[in-house]
């Protein structure tokens, strides 16, 4: 048997994001798609690795055809946005990318890739969208921006944690999970009428990721490690309450939320297998799932909105020597399309560290 070489557990989260017609749409687009959305692509965002100078980039994939182009965004545009590409959203008729080590937020038409404006954003990390704005968090500057979707202008910034990640927004409250670069504990609520902390909840360490489902919340935490880097506290998902109490439900090391259902893989190095489920947001129910082509280094995963169909992106496998193997985080990876019982039904190649999916309709 193989020996797997401990890597980097990756504190990453795909949501499929749909697009509206308009960019001043007030329907927020982390609440539930409804049934009649119509999926024509999925964008898999791929981080690159900045210290090794790897970009990343975009690949397009159709559903329906099985077409895909690797390198999207550099072909379109002649130039590479860089190697921390770490979260993507489209709304509107736009396709926003945060680049944390660039300090850029790359503004783009959603369908066709190419770039509208850059707005210079330090640590440009995490994205989410509501009435008009997109919220974005800076990891070094440790707030939360606010740009208006129309004139691509900054109207707000507001302080946060540390190393703030993810957020969430459920009746006019926009909920941030501050890492704290792993020894963070709190999550910053704000309210978006007059953009000003609410609250600072004291949550499980080391949020990195957080959903709103059907009225509830839900939180992604990365654990906390010892000294001899295993886990003190395991990563895992709970039910968050609006004053800050957390349920646990599952350890999971990676999330996503879509099609009713909080996504889950768990790749917990000190375990001895990867696994996968579901949470049902109807009832908090945990389901496993079993997938006929097991990834073996997973990056990623999301749901299609429209027909539940699930992707995963995984990395490909070297061989560090001495019998070690692991995860490359200098070579493409690969992305997996399962139906939503776990039958392959394609796959395709994507790029380094194919850590976001998007959902792009019409």
């Amino acid at each position: 048997m193989k020996k797997l070489l401990k890597f980097a557990l990756m504190a990453v989260c795909a949501f499929g994001m749909t697009a509206c017609n308009d960019d001043d749409n007030n329907k927020p687009i982390i609440d539930p798609v409804e049934p009649s959305v119509n999926v024509t692509g999925v964008y898999v965002l791929s981080q690159g690795n900045y210290y090794n100078g790897l970009n990343g980039d975009l690949t397009y994939y159709n559903p329906a055809t099985s077409d895909y182009t690797n390198g999207l965004f550099e072909a379109v545009n002649e130039r590479a946005f860089g190697g921390t590409a770490n979260d993507a959203a489209i709304y509107g008729s736009k396709l926003y990318i945060a680049n944390t080590d660039e300090n850029v937020l790359e503004v783009a038409n959603a369908q066709t890739a190419k770039s509208i404006k850059q707005i210079s954003l330090s640590g440009a990390r995490r994205i989410v969208a509501d009435g008009g704005y997109i919220y974005v968090t800076s990891f070094y500057g440790n707030n939360v921006t606010k740009i208006d979707t129309t004139t691509l202008e900054i109207v707000g910034t507001a302080e946060t944690g540390t190393y703030p990640e993810a957020m969430a927004i459920q009746n006019g409250k926009l909920y941030v999970a501050n890492s704290g670069y792993g020894s963070g504990n709190t999550v910053t609520k704000i309210d978006l009428a007059n953009f000003t902390v609410d609250a600072t909840l004291d949550v499980p360490v080391n949020p990195v990721e957080i959903f709103s489902v059907h009225g509830q919340l839900y939180l992604g935490c990365s654990g906390e490690y010892n000294d001899d880097y295993t886990y003190k506290v395991n990563p895992a998902i709970y039910a968050l309450a609006t004053d800050g109490t957390a349920t646990k439900l599952v350890e999971a090391t990676i999330s996503a939320a879509g099609k009713d259902n909080i996504y889950f893989i768990d790749n917990n190095y000190y375990k001895t297998e990867v696994t996968y489920g579901r949470i049902s947001a109807t009832d908090q129910k945990v389901e496993n799932l079993v997938f006929d082509k097991p990834v073996v280094y997973p990056c990623a995963i999301a749901a299609n909105p429209q027909n539940g169909d699930i992707y995963i992106t995984g990395y490909a496998e070297i061989d560090y020597g001495g019998g070690y193997y692991g995860a490359d985080y200098n070579s493409n990876g690969t992305c997996y399309r399962f139906s939503a019982d776990g039958m392959k039904l394609d796959q395709f190649p994507v790029g380094i560290s194919a850590g976001r999916i998007v959902f792009l309709t019409k």
